[in-house]
């Protein structure tokens, strides 16, 4: 008998980002969005300084804990 991979629930990359905007809000720290040539990047600030030049969405969601394990950034 195979086991399953457990359940995981789809969370939309608009409701993420504010997710963890909120969250970053509270720690006196801000998420910026650096669009060019139809990519994305997404910058943490921290006190007028970059603190992360390149963050992933989905683990800085997750190392914030915004997003539990049972949900996914859905593509």
């Amino acid at each position: 008998m195979s086991k399953k991979p457990p359940a995981t629930v789809p969370v939309n990359r608009r409701a993420l980002i504010a997710r963890v905007d909120r969250a970053l809000t509270k720690q006196g720290r801000e998420l910026r969005i650096a669009r060019r040539g139809g990519m994305s990047n997404f910058l943490v600030i921290d006190n007028e300084a970059i603190a992360d030049n390149d963050a992933d969405l989905e683990k800085l969601a997750r190392k914030i804990g915004v997003l539990e394990p049972w949900e996914r950034l859905a593509e």
